[in-house]
């Protein structure tokens, strides 16, 4: 079958490599100019890996970035290390086969899955905007902005957070602001720093993390709240809106690591969180939402591009599973994938919910109550949601 893939930068590609290994022809279409640079880390984790593992890709993107085996836990309320472990997710990494987080930079690990979907000879096309999709029964067809038009077999909108398939099928969604800012970079490792430690620091109004990502840099993001709507808006901020920003957040004026990094910091964003909900049903004739598209997520424990890849992997399967595919077929099929990962993905968009609320608490009583939890490591309840999250998306041998 002929499929068409609204939106080339992770989701996209992955889920167009899988289609091919099972025998469809994918053809992807992505609205910015050339592979997005944007965002600037990802954790990736082994479900992640499983699914690559299938496309061969595993080791090419472990070997992107750094898989860490070291975490801290730090209170700037208290000026103590409320957790720490050397051993735990090594032996976590040991018992699932793969680094239990790999942390590698964005931009690079959007450009090799690109640069691999057009080795298979799989199309992407840029600079397609979609305006709107029209269905007739046997076919699904995406219209352009520039009035050119494609028809498959069926379409799969993986266009994230703004998702133009979203909009044009199952009617528009105004996201909510939370009131929490991110403002997120990449810094050299300063002279004499230890950069082996993926660090998390709670503070009272904010919190900051930094982990590294390659040999020579980390990447870092500062959550902080403010009342006032801050766009979306992953693009590169200019060094006097840099100085700007760092002026107002609370871990300008955190002593020790926050200070060093961002005096080495090369590329710094700044982007609002917003919030919208998850779709009910994924599907709709002969077009599906998949990742982010059908179920957007806080980063705040690391699942949105990890649960998007266990989305392509049970797509694929349940695809398989319903062949020959009819309208009939894909329709048992799409309902049996969206029933499948509602569960699962609501209950990683909550518990990211709720980490959030722990970022920006106020009040030092209530920052010391939250510190005397997460001293608990990684028998907290975020920790034994992600634990549960990685052993997904199958046990054993891949059903692909």
């Amino acid at each position: 079958m002929k499929v068409l893939l609204i939106g080339g930068g992770i989701t996209g590609p992955v889920l167009g490599m899988l289609l091919q290994h099972i025998g469809h022809e994918p053809v992807i279409f992505e609205r910015q100019y050339e592979p997005s640079s944007g965002g600037i880390a990802l954790q990736l984790t082994p479900q992640t890996m499983k699914v690559l593992r299938i496309l061969g890709l595993d080791d090419k993107v472990i070997a992107l970035g750094k898989p860490h085996r070291k975490m801290r836990y730090c209170s700037e309320v208290s000026g103590k290390v409320l957790f720490e472990s050397d051993t735990a997710p090594g032996k976590i990494s040991e018992a699932l086969g793969w680094p239990m987080m790999c942390a590698t930079e964005r931009s690079a690990y959007t450009k090799l899955l690109v640069d691999e979907t057009q080795k298979r000879g799989i199309p992407i096309y840029f600079n397609k905007r979609l305006v709107d999709v029209k269905q007739d029964g046997e076919k699904a067809t995406a219209i352009f902005e520039d009035g050119t038009t494609e028809s498959g077999d069926f379409l799969v909108g993986c266009d994230g957070l703004h998702s133009s398939v979203r909009d044009s099928v199952f009617g528009g969604v105004v996201p909510t602001y939370t009131g929490i800012v991110v403002v997120a970079g990449r810094a050299i490792i300063p002279p004499g720093f230890d950069a082996s430690w993926a660090t998390q620091i709670f503070g009272e109004g904010g919190h900051m993390f930094f982990v590294q990502t390659t040999d020579d840099h980390v990447c870092f993001g500062c959550t902080y709240p403010e009342p006032n709507d801050v766009k979306e808006d992953w693009r590169k901020a200019t060094p006097e809106q840099v100085q700007e920003w760092l002026k107002g957040i609370p871990q300008t004026h955190w002593s020790g690591p926050p200070e060093e990094i961002f005096k080495h910091a090369d590329r710094i964003v700044r982007f609002g969180m917003y919030q919208r909900p998850i779709l009910p049903v994924w599907h709709k004739g002969r077009v599906v939402l998949c990742g982010d598209a059908a179920h957007p997520t806080a980063p705040y424990i690391g699942q949105g591009a990890n649960q998007s890849l266990e989305d392509c992997y049970h797509m694929v399967r349940l695809l398989k599973k319903y062949e020959p595919l009819t309208t009939e077929s894909l329709d048992k099929a799409f309902t049996e994938y969206g029933e499948l990962r509602y569960p699962r993905v609501t209950k990683a968009v909550q518990q990211a919910t709720q980490e959030g609320k722990y970022r920006i608490m106020t009040g030092r009583d209530a920052c010391l109550e939250r510190d005397a939890m997460l001293a608990k490591g990684m028998e907290t309840q975020s920790w034994k949601v992600i634990l549960d999250m990685l052993q997904g998306p199958y046990e054993k041998e891949s059903q692909i």
